[in-house]
């Protein structure tokens, strides 16, 4: 009998183990997503605000040899590389619809920054970039295109490609999709996880108050001869299972703040929201199983 009641002792040890790490994760999970996701929610409001189909973020990937060394562009490249910008970004009296300043314009979460606070790119400008022994990657990168038909979009990608010139153009509400779509799945992802962990607690929950009212059945029928209440002989029992829960969220708040990112205000509301239907659920199934043997 000793050595069955040490291995359910055992058993009930590792069952509180397993607790501990199955909220951790439900923790984790859904914060890693979920903080990703409103730290994101200004620029994609902004994005929103912005975006328009004919409104277009231009992409540049710099040349690169089998070893992903950046190779240089020849003096003839380079011409016929200004030649085909100028064919597709200016229009007959040399007005660009080229603008610098995407980085600026897209974060700007007041909105405060409009299409006339860009700086146009100018020939002389474009031609002192290409020029360049490397054509800098930052600068392409940070640049908008305005008034452009899409119905041209590709047949320019496909020129550019021909010269070796990997430019991609993608609309600002091809980029709003693009990035919503991921943080939100994303999202959805680490909450559905979240809840898979969480039921798997309850789980746990239920085989430790089993295992636990084996063991300690005698003990509880002593203690009730004894006077002890069924309340306060359940509450230590809801106590006891409390412990493991909130250990768990101690430790892996210690452990958010220790990845360098701070832990905003309304991530605790919602892990608040999260550790304590756990715990309801879990003193409903130890009050529902208690129950059965106190009212025997």
């Amino acid at each position: 009998m000793k050595k069955i009641n040490s291995l359910i002792m055992r058993k009930r040890f590792f069952l509180f183990v397993l607790l501990f790490l199955t909220t951790f994760l439900m923790n984790l999970f859904l914060w890693n997503e979920t903080t990703q996701l409103i730290r994101q929610m200004p620029l994609l409001v902004s994005l929103k605000e912005k975006s328009a189909d004919d409104v277009y973020e231009l992409h540049f990937q710099p040349s690169a040899d089998e070893h992903n060394v950046i190779q240089p562009y020849s003096q003839s490249e380079q011409d016929r590389i200004l030649q085909f910008l100028e064919n597709s970004f200016f229009d007959s009296d040399g007005k660009p619809n080229l603008y610098s300043g995407k980085q600026s314009y897209l974060s700007d979460s007041s909105a405060k920054m409009d299409k006339e606070n860009l700086t146009p790119v100018t020939k002389e400008m474009l031609n002192s970039e290409i020029r360049k022994d490397f054509i800098d990657a930052t600068f392409m990168n940070d640049i908008l295109i305005l008034n452009i038909e899409k119905s041209v979009t590709n047949d320019i990608e496909k020129s550019a490609e021909t010269l070796d010139f990997r430019i991609g153009l993608n609309s600002l509400n091809e980029k709003f999709r693009e990035e919503f779509n991921y943080y939100f799945g994303n999202f959805i992802f680490g909450l559905a996880l979240s809840l898979v962990f969480m039921s798997f607690g309850l789980l746990i929950v239920y085989w430790i108050i089993s295992s636990s009212l084996k063991i300690f059945q005698q003990d509880i029928r002593l203690h009730r001869v004894m006077g002890l209440t069924n309340r306060k002989i359940t509450n230590n029992f809801k106590l006891l299972l409390m412990l493991p829960v909130n250990v768990s969220f101690m430790v892996f708040l210690v452990f958010a703040y220790s990845t360098g990112f701070h832990i905003l205000p309304v991530d605790y509301l919602y892990l608040l929201l999260l550790n304590s239907s756990l715990l309801i659920i879990s003193n409903l199934i130890i009050k529902k199983k208690m129950g059965r043997i106190l009212d025997a």
